[in-house]
C-alpha cells in the first residue's frame, strides 16, 4: 500500500526547503514588481515572462529557505536554458 502524506504534512516537508510561505511570497512580489516596471517586460515573449516569474519563484526560496538545496540552483539554470533555447529559435525564424 502506497503511504500519502497528508497536506499539513507536505506543508511542514517543504517549509523546511523553501523556507516560510509569507516571508518568501514578500520578496517574490518585491523581485516581480521590480521587473515589470522595466521597458522590456511587455516586449518579451509570453515564455520570456513565464520564465522570469519561474525564476523569481526560487530566488524567494533561496532567500528564505534552504539556499543549500541544489534543485533551487538547477531550476533556475534550467529555465534560463529555456529562454535560451527560445532566443536561438526566434533569430533562425522559426
Amino acid at each position: 500500500m502506497e503511504f500519502i502524506m497528508n497536506v499539513e504534512d507536505t506543508l511542514a516537508q517543504r517549509g523546511t526547503v523553501h523556507g516560510d510561505y509569507t516571508e518568501g511570497a514578500i520578496v517574490k512580489d518585491d523581485i516581480l514588481a521590480a521587473i515589470e516596471c522595466t521597458p522590456n517586460w511587455r516586449k518579451m515573449t509570453p515564455g520570456g515572462r513565464c520564465a522570469l516569474r519561474m525564476i523569481t519563484e526560487k530566488i524567494g526560496r533561496i532567500m528564505v529557505g534552504d539556499w543549500k538545496f541544489a534543485d533551487h540552483w538547477h531550476d533556475i539554470a534550467g529555465y534560463a536554458t529555456l529562454m535560451e533555447n527560445e532566443i536561438h529559435q526566434y533569430a533562425k525564424g522559426e
